[in-house]
């Protein structure tokens, strides 16, 4: 929503931050495999799986992170009215 206010007011600035980010996920997927796949130091110990307690903890938070992903305005709608009576209030 960020990106798309900001390609509202100054499209030249919009497509330098999505180009931001597109790079920043480029070279997070490229040190992800480098870490988990390449051998590159002696220090760095081979991780072992998830245990259950673990996977339902990144379970639990996954749920609503796709969910305000999907649907945001399950908690924009709340943030819209706090929102407004501060500014009437303070207006």
């Amino acid at each position: 929503m960020t990106l798309i206010g900001l390609f509202e007011r100054s499209p030249v600035i919009g497509a330098l931050g999505a180009l931001s980010i597109f790079l920043t996920a480029c070279y997070s997927i490229f040190l992800y495999n480098r870490l988990m796949f390449g051998n590159y130091s002696a220090h760095l110990q081979p991780l072992l799986d998830l245990d259950r307690r673990e996977f339902i903890t990144l379970f639990t938070l996954l749920i609503p992170t796709v969910l305000f992903g999907i649907w945001p305005n399950l908690m924009l709608d709340s943030l819209h009215m706090a929102s407004s009576n501060l500014i009437y209030e303070l207006g």
